[in-house]
């Protein structure tokens, strides 16, 4: 490349281009894992936001414990029970899901304002996200401090890079949303 050559401007048209891919790739993340359950570092079973945002069964030994995995190095003999604990889904990674849903449709169809919609879902879905986040930290809160009968196990709640990395994308896709309305010539009036 010439050093006196200017560089060239990343044009409206371009950032709609990446815009879909964010959000895909925001969507494709639900199916990784985002949420670690550990108890004394160990890990015992990790929930992926599709799980989260539709319900899950948590994963339990024949004799229906949770904790019994502590023992073991080899997970294999970690089933799901006909009677294991369910969980619902939680609302917030369900909106999550259908904002960055919604912000992919969005971005593909050619429409006047669906950058402003783009915007919208992505920082919506991000939003949900450090919600979903809030809403589980808090409900951990509450079991353990109902369980304090419970000496000398730790059990946390992780949030794993991916969950990270999705609110960054879904950011990312509304802040290529947002230039693209920047990028636009003004409106005739």
């Amino acid at each position: 490349m010439d050093p006196e050559q200017p560089s060239v401007p990343v044009s409206s048209a371009s950032r709609r281009s990446f815009t879909p891919i964010l959000f895909l790739v925001g969507v494709v993340f639900f199916f990784l894992p985002f949420v670690d359950i550990r108890c004394n570092n160990v890990s015992l079973q990790q929930i992926s936001g599709i799980n989260l945002a539709t319900g899950f069964k948590i994963k339990t030994t024949p004799n229906g414990s949770l904790l019994d995995n502590l023992d073991r190095s080899n997970n294999d003999d970690i089933t799901f029970n006909k009677d294991a604990e369910v969980r619902d889904l939680n609302v917030y990674a369900l909106v999550a899901l259908i904002l960055g849903i919604g912000g992919l449709i969005i971005s593909l169809v050619n429409f006047r304002g669906r950058e402003v919609l783009g915007v919208v879902a992505g920082i919506g879905a991000s939003v949900a996200l450090i919600g979903l986040m809030a809403d589980i930290r808090s409900q951990v809160k509450l079991n353990l401090s109902a369980k304090t009968d419970i000496a000398n196990i730790r059990l946390a709640v992780d949030f794993t890079p991916w969950f990270y990395i999705t609110i960054a994308v879904f950011l990312a896709g509304a802040i290529l949303s947002y230039k693209a309305i920047k990028g636009k010539p003004p409106m005739p009036t």
